[in-house]
């Protein structure tokens, strides 16, 4: 008969004593058995030790949000927001595997931006939304790639309104929208 175990890291409702998790993993280890630990994001980086361990063991680990999201309850969009959320936190915490795929990201950012900034000579580019909030990793590279690859890069700045950028020119336009129609409509 086989047996999958897996266990869940910070369940709000059932809070453990601290070392449960060690003496757990010393008895799997006695046992000589494997499971799959689902980890959260802020429980990776408040026990990044066990988190190691757990890894180091051979355990499965999957991801189990980075804040205890309620899952089924998430959209895709949603999702993805917390995935990114993840790995841009556990890049900033020294994870080589998170900063590899941040470096991706900010490599496609320059990419994308590269071709536009040559052909219509682009002065500013303001990273905003939820890149915007990730600028003190993104930032560097994308400046440092465009630079490389264009003779004269526009300068790459963070948006100070942070992730209601998008929201923020929505307003915007909606506003503009509505005081056009309003002011300019005949009498």
């Amino acid at each position: 008969m086989r047996v999958a175990l897996t266990f869940d890291t910070e369940h709000p409702g059932r809070p453990t004593r601290v070392g449960t998790e060690h003496e757990l993993l010393d008895a799997l280890a006695a046992a000589d058995v494997r499971a799959t630990f689902f980890l959260q994001g802020r429980w990776t980086r408040a026990f990044p030790e066990v988190a190691r361990r757990i890894e180091a063991d051979g355990h499965l680990i999957g991801n189990h949000s980075n804040y205890h999201a309620p899952m089924d309850t998430l959209s895709e969009e949603g999702l993805r927001r917390d995935i990114a959320r993840a790995v841009f936190d556990a890049a900033r915490a020294g994870d080589e595997g998170a900063q590899f795929v941040v470096d991706e990201v900010a490599r496609r950012i320059a990419l994308h931006l590269a071709p536009v900034a040559a052909v219509a000579d682009v002065e500013l580019v303001v990273l905003g939304g939820g890149i915007g909030s990730n600028g003190d990793l993104l930032l560097e590279p994308v400046r440092s790639r465009l630079a490389e690859w264009l003779p004269f890069p526009p300068r790459v700045e963070v948006s100070t309104v942070g992730e209601a950028a998008v929201l923020t020119g929505a307003l915007a336009v909606g506003v503009r929208a509505a005081l056009d129609n309003v002011v300019a409509a005949p009498a």
